[in-house]
């Protein structure tokens, strides 16, 4: 059975209009147990939590320097791209060579530069997501559920030790990030345009602090439990995504939810 938590409990969490819920389930190398539709129905832990007033989201893709087709490239696009026919697109190949001997007999000081490449892509982003939470529990109750929900983030986002073989452990589980509203705002709105849609991912990292910064003296409940507890949990996308436009409307699948999909995303 899933483990599940959330905070604040009722009859607090009637009040709120958004949620972020974040699942985990267990590490496949099978298409369709990597994709947000399985780990939905199959998560070994959930967690719904206040819509931060502050989701994160970073995406860098990684490019390099390549080849531009539309330079002086001996190939039959760079023919079709040179409009004085043949004549000049043979003078365009023998440019740089002879700007290299004209540079071994030039007696001035001079500098020639053009830069041919274009940028190519040689990675898809894998983005990062940042939430941020302040929880400030009204009873010794919801301070177990801050507790609760700090521990299953942190013993989920590690791999989990295989039984009867105690120096082996299975891959880090995988998450997915959602939102859920309760009122006529659709959920598919939220996750979309306030989170970004996110792909499975990996929880990266985490902080947690105890108390009030500000205040030199240490607060707790009776259980001993904090009533200030500041938690920042950072997620970071397991595989690069593509963008599918002729599917749903045009929407972003990791790698393994196109495999999975075939067909139909295209």
């Amino acid at each position: 059975m899933a483990i599940f938590h959330r905070y604040p409990l009722t009859p607090y969490a009637d009040e709120l209009p958004f949620w972020c819920i974040f699942k985990c389930a267990p590490y496949s190398v099978i298409n369709e147990k990597r994709t947000r539709q399985y780990i939905r129905s199959n998560q070994l832990a959930e967690i719904w939590l206040p819509f931060t007033s502050e989701p994160k989201m970073k995406l860098e893709h990684e490019f390099a320097s390549g080849a531009n087709p539309v330079g002086p490239v001996a190939s039959l696009a760079g023919l079709k791209n040179t409009s004085g026919g043949d004549d000049l697109f043979l003078e365009r190949l023998s440019a740089p060579a002879a700007a290299f001997y004209e540079a071994a007999f030039t007696t001035d000081t001079y500098r020639r530069f053009s830069n041919i490449t274009e940028a190519t892509m040689t990675s898809e982003a894998r983005r990062n997501f940042s939430f941020k939470y302040l929880f400030v529990p009204k009873n010794p109750a919801e301070s177990e559920e801050v507790d609760n929900i700090v521990n299953t983030f942190k013993n989920y986002s590690y791999p989990k030790v295989v039984p009867n073989l105690p120096e082996r452990t299975f891959p880090q589980n995988l998450w997915i990030i959602d939102a859920a509203s309760n009122g006529q705002v659709t959920a598919e709105y939220l996750t979309n345009s306030w989170l970004g849609d996110p792909l499975p991912c990996v929880l990266s990292g985490m902080q947690v602090d105890k108390g009030d910064p500000a205040d030199p003296v240490l607060k707790v409940f009776k259980n001993a439990r904090a009533v200030i507890t500041l938690l920042t949990i950072n997620f970071t996308e397991f595989e690069t995504g593509t963008f599918a436009p002729s599917y749903q409307n045009g929407v972003l699948l990791s790698k393994s939810e196109v495999s999975f999909l075939g067909d139909a995303v295209g």
